[in-house]
């Protein structure tokens, strides 16, 4: 093959690559900071931070709720928070990881009538139900505050591993 036609041959292969690479795509997501706060969701599958959740397929990310490992306060401690969201019509879930900066998190107690332990999937941790029957679950794992607010216990079980 001579030199020309081997340029043409490479300048093709590589427009595949790139056509491919931006197919396969599609589906995923993929955001990062400098401190580790990351977010990948591929085919339904999210990890935070490491931690791993199960999407339902009917639902789509809300790019425009991502948080990537910000600054804030929770009880007066300093904290970083990553979260993704996801819609289905009127339906969301949050999924929110808190990491520490200044506090060592324990797992929660209950604070008022509407929450209870729970376990589920293995996690311990603490359930609040609201008004309009949506709920929120929020644990400690692997040292991190794990908050989830979803539509209902049949969707918050299917999303634990």
């Amino acid at each position: 093959m001579n030199f020309k036609r081997l340029s043409i041959f490479m300048v093709v292969i590589v427009v595949v690559a790139i056509s491919i690479g931006a197919v396969s795509a599609f589906e995923l997501s993929f955001n990062s900071d400098s401190d580790g706060n990351d977010i990948t969701y591929n085919n339904g599958d999210l990890e935070i931070q490491g931690l791993e959740f199960k999407i339902p397929d009917v639902y789509e990310q809300d790019n425009n709720a991502t948080k990537m490992g910000e600054s804030t306060k929770l009880n007066g401690y300093d904290v970083k928070l990553t979260q993704a969201k996801f819609v289905k019509g009127d339906d969301e879930i949050y999924v929110k990881v808190v990491t520490p900066v200044d506090v060592e998190f324990t797992n929660p107690t209950p604070t008022t009538d509407n929450s209870v332990n729970k376990t589920i999937a293995s996690k311990e941790g603490l359930m609040d139900y609201f008004e309009d029957d949506t709920i929120l679950f929020y644990y400690v794992d692997d040292g991190k505050l794990v908050e989830i607010d979803a539509p209902d216990e049949t969707t918050l079980e299917s999303m634990l591993k």
